[in-house]
């Protein structure tokens, strides 16, 4: 038997009908991520596999362009609030005013000034210059194999000195 030849415009028809429909799976993606979801969570509200969502993400840019977007908002926001954190700010809080036998008498507004806090400011700046406060310890190891031969390690790098033996 010979090989025959496929007819490309029969091959879309091969297979089962995709479930993807833009009108919904577009706003959905962008709800759930806006909400914190995960790939895993997304994949699980639409009704598919992780990989059937990630050959979405390939098939329609769309999508991909969904999921970030809906992710973008609350990381920005979540920034904007560690960077309060980090530096300190101010609130106004309403407190009542009661009489000796119970009854609010009136409304007080107070304002109070809540202090930076350390962990929010070592993670702004470990992740922001990681260089000058990652938590990367540098460790550095020297050893002396003999005379012209010596070996230092400095956390993964492993550098060997050899002594020039004149041969050029």
């Amino acid at each position: 038997m010979g090989a025959t030849a496929i007819d490309k415009s029969k091959m879309s028809e091969r297979g089962r009908k995709s479930q993807y429909n833009p009108d919904v799976h577009l706003k959905l993606i962008r709800f759930l991520c806006r909400a914190g979801a995960t790939d895993e969570i997304v994949a699980e509200n639409l009704g598919i596999s992780v990989r059937q969502l990630y050959r979405w993400y390939r098939e329609h840019p769309e999508l991909c362009q969904a999921k970030t977007e809906g992710k973008l908002l609350p990381d920005i926001d979540v920034e904007d609030s560690l960077l309060r954190r980090a530096k300190g700010y101010d609130v106004e809080e309403t407190e009542v005013v009661a009489s000796k036998d119970g009854r609010p008498v009136r409304v007080k507004k107070v304002k109070k000034h809540i202090p930076p806090d350390v962990k929010a400011c070592r993670i702004w700046l470990s992740n922001r210059q990681p260089d000058r406060w990652g938590n990367r310890k540098e460790h550095s190891h020297q050893v002396e194999v003999n005379q012209t031969t010596k070996v230092t390690q400095t956390n993964s790098n492993v550098v060997v000195y050899l002594p020039d033996n004149g041969r050029g």
